[in-house]
C-alpha cells in the first residue's frame, strides 16, 4: 500500500490535479488533500480508486477531465439560468407592487 506522500508523488509525476482524483473517488477537495498530507488515513474504498485512477490511462485521464469540464460548464449554465429566473420574478413582483401602488 502506498502511502499518502507516495501518491502525491504519483499525481505530481502523471499530472493529475488533487481537484481532478477528488472527482473520480467521488469526495471533496480538501479531503483528498488530508489524506495525501497523512492527516486522516486512507478508507480501503477510496484508497482503491485512488490507485485505479492514477494507474488509468492517459485517454481515460483525457476523457474524465472533459467529463468534469462539461459538468462545471453545465452546472454555470443551470445557475445562470436560475439566475435569470429570479430576476424575471423579482421584476414581475415589482410590476405588480407598481400597479398596485397606482390604484
Amino acid at each position: 500500500m502506498l502511502t499518502g506522500r507516495q501518491i502525491k508523488t504519483q499525481l505530481l509525476m502523471k499530472d493529475i490535479t488533487q481537484n481532478e482524483l477528488a472527482k473520480y473517488c467521488e469526495i471533496q477537495r480538501p479531503y483528498i488533500s488530508m489524506l495525501i498530507n497523512e492527516k486522516q488515513p486512507f478508507t480501503e474504498e477510496i484508497y482503491k480508486k485512488a490507485i485505479e485512477y492514477i494507474n488509468s490511462s492517459k485517454k481515460f485521464k483525457e476523457e474524465f477531465k472533459i467529463k468534469i469540464k462539461e459538468e462545471k460548464q453545465k452546472e454555470k449554465e443551470e445557475k445562470a439560468k436560475l439566475k435569470a429566473l429570479e430576476k424575471e420574478k423579482q421584476k414581475q413582483e415589482k410590476s405588480k407592487k407598481d400597479k398596485v401602488n397606482k390604484k
